[in-house]
């Protein structure tokens, strides 16, 4: 007997030590990082959310690349569509992933930004800056709300590689064959290979005339002069692309000289005719270095003051240094080139075109060793966010937003007033009621109202109205110019939400009575847990010591249940909502009912068995059973002492609280307790 005591005693000991373990998560405070909701912050460099990884520790081959576009467009088709834009000489498709909200659509409202990836095939970085890209971007939309806020306002086409059959040639990602190949592999009229692509668009094409560009066997050979009468006026060439009507006919650039010979540049001329892109990022290697229109020439192209502003922002995420001249420099130094991509995109289609020139000697060169993909990717990353948001508003034209969030208010019956200050940073002027309040309380339908003035300089107002009680509301404020340039409070809305809840009653649960209000409940998952092992295991064996400990368990799991939910339960229930508890049966909060119900269902079954568990469980202690049942299942009912019990009620109890103690524990876990 006194060995018996001893057991029973250390049960209950690892019982009470089991609940306390799991207890310890209530009462110490859980820390997270991230954004703060009201700041309008961003962090730097968001955390890679590593839903979906790729390797990035060996260069990746075309049919690798290939694979991995289409496994992106399947899996995330909610904001990615693969498309073959075209096919290079020897057959291989030029793969463009366009990433947006509705990829599959075209939507006009929304900017359209270009990325291209390895014009030449021996710059091995270049491919791989824009898959890693694309890996960062599918791994944090929903999470970072940079990322969000571009995937869900921008349509952003991704060409990571324009010349596979240069690259497949150079090595196809095998670093220990590759042989410095640049150009393409198109036959050239003497038997040699390859056009070097970003000398072969045709804005101002073979206008310098020099370096031997016209030597198909040099690696920067420009491509063919085109011999065709493209206008049918009996001559040829008289009209080359630079935006003029050079033989007076009124039209413009019909009769070019050259350019476009390859098919990789003819996919990109129209692409960009398809498009109405605002800006493009392309990428080369070796050099550090930011360049863009104009190339052909020493003079500065009319926009070179907003290519310079654009220039510093991509500068602050790659530190690449970029050329800083006025407009009165017209002896610019740099390379002068013709027929390469930034010069066609600005020139013929006004797009802001930019070529970064990824890494130097010092970091691998055209090859940077497996060990320099990463690094490499990194530093150029962020600043592909930067230029896709910049895109709808290059001069980043932004109003002065000052609010002081709202705080959580007991207030269930509001309004709430919204007051904000606005001024301009660019000379911007507000539309006519351009300033409006979005506010919801799921955060995803917004309903909007406008802001009025208060009669206070610069300083405008409106209220969101009554909200129930408990319920958390998120809202920002959008600025709209003449021009239609947005800005918003907190930046990247909404996507990111200022946000107050509506506590009601004395403003909040009490945190210690929250907590000993979750200990309780935590202890009532275990002891039941508990009670369901104890009740199959006397199914198993049918020893009444088994069935003794499931009452006990039972017992002491309905204590914690009942003493959790009631009183713990409607103390913090009424802290947080300020409402009395009236109503059918203790009131309309859906979780204290959902715990007086399962406090019924665990009591019912044990006050209604009660007597026929008794006295099975005193006819085994007098020893008329042994130490178990010693009876089969076809036993129905033992006599003793005048006295009769049945074994089918004992094994029904047994499988209730069995079936029962998981029900609860589902139930537990699904629904909130307290704060």
């Amino acid at each position: 007997m006194i060995r018996g005591r001893r057991k029973t005693k250390n049960w209950y000991s690892l019982l009470l030590f089991a609940v306390l373990l799991l207890a310890v998560d209530v009462f110490v405070p859980s820390t997270s990082g991230g954004l703060d909701g009201n700041t309008g912050g961003l962090l730097e460099h968001p955390p890679n959310n590593a839903g979906y990884q790729m390797n990035f520790t060996s260069y990746h081959s075309y049919e690798e690349l290939s694979d991995i576009l289409a496994d992106v467009s399947k899996k995330y088709s909610n904001i990615a569509c693969l498309y073959s834009i075209g096919k290079t000489y020897e057959g291989r498709d030029v793969w463009a992933l366009k990433i947006s909200d509705n990829p599959a659509e075209h939507e006009p409202d929304e900017t359209e930004v270009l990325y291209i990836g390895m014009h030449h095939a021996r710059e091995w970085i270049t491919h791989e800056i824009p898959l890693y890209f694309i890996n960062y971007i599918v791994n944090n939309y929903g999470i970072d709300p940079w990322t969000t806020y571009i995937v869900n306002n921008r349509q952003l086409w991704i060409v990571p590689m324009l010349n596979p059959d240069g690259f497949v040639y150079d090595g196809n990602g095998d670093y220990n064959n590759r042989n410095n190949w640049r150009k393409n592999r198109e036959p050239n009229w003497d038997g040699s290979f390859g056009t070097d692509l970003n000398r072969n668009y045709g804005w101002h094409w073979g206008e310098l005339g020099y370096q031997g560009y016209f030597n198909p066997r040099r690696e920067d050979y420009i491509g063919p002069y085109d011999t065709s009468d493209d206008d049918g006026d009996i001559r040829i060439n008289e009209d080359p692309m630079d935006g003029l009507d050079n033989d007076g006919d009124c039209r413009i650039d019909e009769d070019p000289r050259g350019g476009f010979s390859t098919a990789e540049t003819r996919i990109i001329r129209d692409l960009a005719a398809d498009h109405d892109f605002r800006i493009s990022m392309a990428y080369h290697s070796y050099a550090e270095t930011i360049y863009w229109g104009w190339m052909y020439t020493r003079q500065l192209p009319p926009d070179e003051q907003l290519y310079k502003h654009i220039a510093e922002g991509i500068n602050r995420y790659n530190g690449y240094e970029y050329r800083n001249y006025t407009e009165e420099d017209r002896n610019r130094k740099g390379p002068l080139v013709d027929g390469d991509l930034n010069d066609y995109l600005y020139g013929a289609h006004d797009i802001l075109s930019f070529c970064i020139e990824v890494g130097s000697e010092a970091t691998g060169g055209f090859y940077p060793p497996e060990n320099m993909i990463i690094p490499l990717c990194e530093l150029n990353l962020l600043q592909n966010l930067y230029v896709a948001e910049v895109a709808a508003n290059p001069w980043e034209k932004r109003f002065k937003i000052e609010h002081i969030p709202l705080e959580n208010t007991t207030e269930a019956d509001g309004p709430y007033t919204v007051t904000v200050k606005v001024t301009s940073f660019s000379s911007l002027e507000l539309q006519n009621e351009g300033l409006e309040l979005a506010y919801s309380e799921d955060g995803i339908l917004y309903e909007k109202i406008k802001m009025t003035s208060t009669g206070n300089p610069s300083e405008y107002a409106a209220e969101i109205p009554e909200q129930s009680a408990g319920s958390t509301i998120h809202y920002y404020i959008s600025a709209i110019s003449k021009e239609e340039f947005i800005t918003t409070s907190p930046r990247y809305a909404p996507e990111r939400a200022h946000q107050f809840t509506v506590t009601g009653g004395l403003g909040g649960a009490n945190p210690i009575l929250t907590k000993v209000h979750g200990f309780f409940m935590i202890g009532t998952s275990i002891v039941f847990v508990i009670a369901g092992i104890f009740a199959f295991l006397f199914l198993k064996d049918m020893t009444a010591k088994k069935l003794a400990r499931t009452i006990r368990t039972t017992i002491l799991g309905s204590l914690f249940l009942f003493i959790g939910g009631f009183p713990l339960g409607w103390a913090v229930a009424y802290q947080e909502f300020g409402s009395p508890w009236f109503g059918f049966p203790f009131g309309w909060d859906l979780v204290d009912n959902i715990t007086l119900i399962l406090f019924i269902s665990w009591l019912a079954p044990l006050l209604y068995f009660r007597k026929n568990l008794r006295k099975y469980l005193a006819s085994v202690a007098s020893g008329i059973n042994g130490a178990s049942s010693g009876k089969s299942s076809m036993d129905k009912t033992q006599e003793t002492e005048g006295q009769k019990y049945d074994y089918s009620r004992v094994r029904l109890y047994s499988t209730f609280v069995l079936v029962l103690a998981m029900i609860t524990v589902l139930i537990m876990l699904a629904l909130p307790h307290g704060s």
